[in-house]
Order: structure tokens, then sequence, then C-alpha cells
């Protein structure tokens, strides 16, 4: 094999090869990555079994082949690597990496013995849709996935299609039994009869990174235990959570009758001065709402107090409720221009937060005693 690419390309793929690789393993060659040439294209294929990545990229072929390299290896060298074309040979059981004055010997395994991958061609269930869709999806709910091993259910994010408003819409929910995000978008053409899925935690995480490379439109695969996200000739497939995700549409207080508006990176940049003071690691803060201003404090620390006021709209009696700080901050992932609501009813029931122009993503925060 000898083939010359562009190293900006190249580290671009091998970076997240190198996150869905596991450095240590049982099977040496799954520490690897499977490079193959294909016409003038360059095949990279990445893979612990549970999640596979194969990306596809131009490249200048002189001689075709395939070989496995070490992953953590090759994208520590190749980072390091001034900014022109990389040469890669195989020579025997080696493969030669040059770029300018650099010059790399490299170990290498059979390409052979590499893991098939499939493409979710033979998947029953498939759909279209669009990358922008997906990433907003993911966005919107990520930060509420559990991260409590033992529940294994809650780690990740369920997708599934239900109805809203009238509209069967595709949504995506999340929660750690604190806290609850959802979101929905238009449902695809050929998406109405999908199953539930749960997509775990890395999955959501290295899906976000390929939506990151690829615009457009995205083929979602599913059968019952994997589902594969297409783009062009590059994919990533993944096995899914063998779990029941729970009945979380009673739990949102769509009654809330007591609603704040107030501009949320106001908002959350005085949580995040306010929440200093207090070293405990749930942050706890106190909001006392109050003729069209929330005060923010974090009373009773050992350390002393803070309190900072920011303004809002609010016609309603007083009230004074408890948040988990860092849970308030994380509503930083839904965005943090334009203004956000908050509906409450007591000190004692859930909020419904929402961006104020965005009805298709909420989240429903447990309030906590302060």
């Amino acid at each position: 094999m000898k083939i010359t690419l562009e190293k900006n390309i190249f580290l671009n793929a091998l970076s997240q090869a190198g996150s869905i690789v596991e450095r240590k393993h049982t099977m040496p060659i799954l520490a690897h990555i499977l490079l193959q040439t294909k016409d003038n294209t360059l095949v990279m294929s990445s893979t612990d079994l549970d999640i596979s990545l194969v990306e596809t990229f131009p490249v200048m072929v002189d001689e075709p082949g395939k070989v496995a390299l070490p992953a953590h290896l090759l994208n520590e060298i190749v980072r390091k690597l001034p900014d022109q074309p990389v040469y890669l040979s195989r020579s025997n059981s080696q493969v030669v990496l040059e770029c300018g004055a650099s010059k790399f010997n490299i170990s290498c395994l059979d390409g052979d013995d590499f893991p098939a991958i499939g493409n979710g061609d033979s998947y029953p269930f498939k759909f279209t849709m669009k990358a922008w869709e997906l990433r907003y999806l993911i966005d919107k709910t990520k930060f509420a996935m559990s991260l409590e091993e033992t529940r294994y259910n809650l780690n990740g994010i369920c997708l599934h299609v239900t109805e809203s408003k009238g509209q069967v819409v595709l949504r995506a929910a999340a929660t750690d039994s604190h806290r609850l995000a959802c979101a929905h978008v238009q449902i695809p053409e050929g998406a109405e009869s999908m199953p539930s899925i749960i997509l775990s935690r890395k999955t959501v995480s290295e899906l976000s990174k390929f939506l990151e490379k690829h615009e457009g439109d995205i083929q979602v695969a599913l059968s019952g235990f994997q589902v594969c996200f297409k783009a062009g000739d590059s994919f990533m497939s993944s096995r899914l959570i063998d779990g029941t995700f729970p009945d979380y549409e009673r739990l949102i207080p769509y009654d809330n009758q007591k609603v704040i508006v107030t501009d949320k990176r106001q908002f959350l940049e005085a949580v995040e001065r306010v929440s200093l003071i207090s070293f405990d690691k749930m942050r706890p803060i106190k909001l006392n709402v109050h003729d069209n201003r929330i005060d923010i404090s974090a009373p009773n620390s050992e350390f002393g107090s803070a309190k900072e006021s920011v303004d809002a709209v609010y016609d309603n009696e007083p009230l004074d409720i408890g948040f988990n700080g860092r849970y308030l901050m994380d509503l930083a992932y839904m965005g943090e221009e334009g203004q956000v609501e908050i509906r409450l009813q007591d000190s004692a029931t859930a909020a419904l937060i929402t961006d104020v122009g965005d009805e298709a993503s909420l989240t429903v925060l447990m309030p906590m005693r302060v």
C-alpha cells in the first residue's frame, strides 16, 4: 500500500477514531484502526465492538492495500506533524510514515484480521432526517443523561415516536431522575413505525462528533439491538441499550401557573457567580421571586454567603424555591442567548423550563430544600 493524504483531513478522522478505540483490550486488533483503499479514497474503520466508525475521504493512491495501525500512537504522531502531505507505505510488518523531514516506522497488523463492520443496509427500519435535526435533539437533551451505571436504562437518550399538540413527532428524552430534558422534531418520512430506542452515553458523545463533520441528510437504520447513522460513504453504528425508558410524560408539570421570564445569559451568569461561595457538590441555590425580580442566593454556607438579583417579568405572589445550582447552570446546554421561561407552582413542585420562542424543547427540574 502506498498513499498520499492531507494531514489535517487525516487528523480530523483519527481524532474521533481514537476516542472510540479502547487503549487496552483483550483483542489486540481492537486497539488498531483499519486503513483500506477504495478507488481514490481511504476508508478508515475503528471499533470497540459496541460502537463502530467508518470514515471515507479522498487520497492519492499509488498502490492499493489495507493495514491495521495502532490508533492512539498514529493519532499522536499525526497531531505533531507539520502541515504538509503525509505519505504512507507498507513494508512487510511495518508502515513507513513520512511528512516533511519526519519519518516513522510503525509496526502494523494484517488488515484481514480486523472485525467486519456492517453498514446497516440489511436493517429493517430505515428513514432519513437532516443532520441539524439530529444535532438539535442531542444538544437539547444530553446534559440530563444519568451518570449512575447501575441505572443503565437512564444512561443515554431515548428516541421514540409520540404525539405533541396533536402532531406526530420524533422526540428525544433524557433523565437522571432529578431532571428531565425533552426535544422533538417533525416526524421524518418512514419513521412513523420505528421502535423506541435508547442511545448509550458514549454513543451520544461520538454521534455529536460525527454530526459536526457531516451536513445534509443522515440515513438512520435500526435493527433490534443496533442503530446505524450514515452520511454518504461514512457511517457510525452502535449497540443499543437493552432496557425500557421510564414513562416520563406524566411527570411534566404542564399546569404550573406562576410564570417567570428573564434574560437567560444574565440569569445563568448570576447563578454561576453566586454558586462560587458553595463548595457542596450540588451547589444549592435559592431563588426568591418577587416584584419583577429574582434574588439568587447561596444561603447557610460555612464560607459565607452570596446574593445577586436579575430583572424578570413576574406578576404573581412572592415565591421561594431551591435548586441544584449545577443543574441550573447546565441549562446553558440548551443555548445561552434569548429569554428563558420558568413555570412554577410552589416550592415543592418541579419547575418547567423552556426557551422563549422554542416550543419544541423543555426541561423539568426538581426542587431541593436549601
